[in-house]
């Protein structure tokens, strides 16, 4: 289980980034009404579970080539996930509905 938690949270970090690039370069709003919430945020904890399944996913390690794949998981979440947060808190301190 937890090896393919690793390999899971690998495709869902690439996921992960693949939705960021088509947030932020996309020219009109994207709005979610089904959940009624902004698109970063919802991507934000999209990540954030993705970096605590990768997080479990470090104990399935059993080569060189599952421990490069866990760290580039977390960090590549854990970037996103930081960048994220600041863009949301930056917009809300600035006044801007996020």
């Amino acid at each position: 289980m937890k090896k393919s938690m690793n390999i899971i949270s690998f495709i869902l970090s690439i996921l992960c980034v693949c939705l960021f690039i088509l947030i932020s370069f996309s020219g009109h709003p994207i709005e979610v009404r089904l959940f009624h919430i902004h698109p970063i945020t919802g991507l934000l904890i999209l990540t954030v579970l993705t970096f605590v399944c990768g997080m479990v996913g470090l104990a399935g390690i059993k080569n060189f080539a599952s421990l490069f794949r866990s760290v580039v998981t977390l960090f590549i979440t854990l970037g996103i996930s930081v960048f994220l947060l600041l863009v949301l808190l930056i917009g809300s301190l600035a006044g801007v509905s996020v």
